[in-house]
């Protein structure tokens, strides 16, 4: 009898959370319309389906690209963890299980990533720990509303906005730069800009300051119209950034381009926090379908569709594809931001949400035609 140790097994995180954020995107906006008419589960609200676009739907996206390679006891660790969260966040009221499962998952999960990002020389690769932790408490930070004279507005979805936009802004440009770079190598081109780690290092260190100065906005208000600034500032630096790898010179990569444009997104999404900090506003309604719908869920679609192809085919995905999700999901924020600015009525959401939720239907489909070699 062998008493050899079994062999560990690994797995991709992504083969894991991609799926499972594309399914759960498809099915989190239907769900919380049917709150906002009177129908639907338990715990179904509007502030039920703003916090899952970001705890659910965008710590799925996390697990899945900074993941990598896991135990499969710890893929079914973190993937129960998520799972349970969701589950509880539209069955049970209070949400308090619900916000502490979201937690232990995003906190396990910076704990089983945390090597990569120790043994970084360059602070702005060492920034992403702390980040993913703060994402990771944040939830609980919701419960603190109960308890003590914060409002909640502050603390939901003001902070996790910026907390997303600083990761979006971070990881589209880990993505699209290195691909774009390939691209022109690949056309026989010279390449100059890259990451642009200057741009790079001035948003997250501007953005972290905005952060900063919110929090102290809970007793000095003009704190937050400096924050308002500072905001406006990473909306510049964002687009100075996208226009400096000329996009349009990837005409013929629908991949790129996709995500281009949801890099774009994050522009008025920063500009439209901004103004409403230096208004003296908590409540962003705006800004954060813009950065929710447009700048994430493109950047969402866009990242798992290209990675999955390239990981199970090793090529890029079809440019109909590419372009459709792009489309679709463009058209649920434009149609979603107006009717939140009355320019339509309210029922046109339902149009939204069909746009929102076909786009990932049919990327959760293309997943499975993919992974079954269709």
């Amino acid at each position: 009898m062998s008493n050899a140790a079994s062999p560990v097994r690994y797995t991709q995180a992504a083969h894991w959370f991609f799926p499972a954020a594309a399914v759960y995107a498809a099915l989190a906006i239907p769900l919380s319309l049917m709150a906002f008419f009177g129908h639907g589960l338990p715990a179904a609200t509007i502030s039920t389906h703003g916090a899952e676009m970001l705890f659910g739907f965008g710590l799925a996206l996390i697990a899945g690209y900074l993941g990598g390679a896991l135990r499969v006891r710890d893929a079914w660790l973190l993937f129960g963890l998520w799972l349970v969260a969701r589950v509880l966040a539209w069955t049970v009221t209070p949400p308090l299980w619900s916000q502490l499962f979201s937690s232990f998952f995003a906190v396990t999960l910076g704990i089983m990533t945390a090597s990569r990002f120790q043994s970084a020389r360059q602070w702005r690769n060492r920034y992403l720990m702390p980040l993913l932790l703060l994402l990771g408490v944040m939830p609980l930070g919701l419960l603190l509303t109960q308890f003590i004279s914060v409002s909640r507005e502050l603390l939901f979805p003001l902070l996790p906005l910026i907390l997303f936009s600083q990761l979006m802004m971070y990881m589209g440009g880990r993505v699209i730069a290195p691909l774009i770079s390939s691209r022109l190598r690949q056309q026989g081109e010279q390449v100059r800009l890259q990451v642009q780690p200057e741009i790079e290092g001035a948003l997250l260190a501007i953005s972290a300051l905005a952060l900063m100065l919110v929090l102290v906005g809970l007793h000095w208000t003009l704190a937050w119209q400096a924050a308002g600034v500072l905001l406006l500032l990473c909306a510049v630096l964002v687009l100075v950034r996208l226009l400096r790898w000329q996009p349009w010179r990837q005409r013929g990569h629908a991949d790129l381009l996709s995500l281009c444009i949801g890099y774009f997104w994050l522009v008025p999404g920063l500009a439209m926090l901004g103004i409403a900090l230096l208004q003296g506003e908590t409540r962003v309604t705006l800004a954060l379908h813009v950065i929710t719908i447009g700048a994430m869920g493109t950047l969402a679609a866009a990242i798992i569709l290209r990675q999955w192809y390239w990981r199970l085919r090793h090529a890029s995905p079809p440019a109909s594809i590419s372009y459709s999700l792009t489309a679709l999901i463009g058209a649920a924020a434009l149609l979603r931001l107006a009717s939140v600015s009355g320019l339509l009525p309210y029922n046109s959401l339902w149009l939204a949400a069909a746009c929102w939720t076909l786009a990932f239907s049919l990327l959760a489909v293309t997943l499975w035609r993919v992974r079954r070699g269709g």
